[in-house]
């Protein structure tokens, strides 16, 4: 027992700072997945480990976000030439990857072509 009060006396801003930093690492890990950060903060400053270990094992709350029909669905909607510009931006500025463009590309195209058919 006299050993553990000595380590404590003599250590105690050491685990005063590692439990801070487990906490601050686990509000990142839950803002990172998409949960509230300021009550994982309390969790884990109240209950330690044990809830900065169930953030690790929870899947992500944030949707995986698809570029490709972004894109066409706001491409799709407005006059062609607007898009085809808006598109040549976007690809311009690194946005969207050379094969993204071109199949944008090919069905602005298609739009124009089936407008002028009819």
């Amino acid at each position: 027992m006299e050993n553990f009060i000595y380590y404590w006396d003599n250590y105690w801003f050491l685990y005063i700072i590692f439990w801070f930093l487990l906490t601050f690492i686990g509000v990142a890990i839950a803002i990172g997945k998409g949960r509230s950060g300021v009550g994982w903060f309390f969790l884990i400053i109240f209950f330690g480990l044990i809830p900065f270990i169930v953030l690790c094992c929870l899947p992500s709350c944030i949707e995986e976000y698809d570029t490709n029909s972004a894109i066409t669905h706001s491409v799709t909607k407005n006059n062609p030439i607007e898009d085809l510009n808006k598109l040549n931006k976007l690809f311009n500025d690194g946005v969207i990857t050379e094969e993204e463009f071109n199949e944008t590309k090919k069905l602005i195209l298609e739009k124009i072509n089936n407008t002028y058919k009819n």
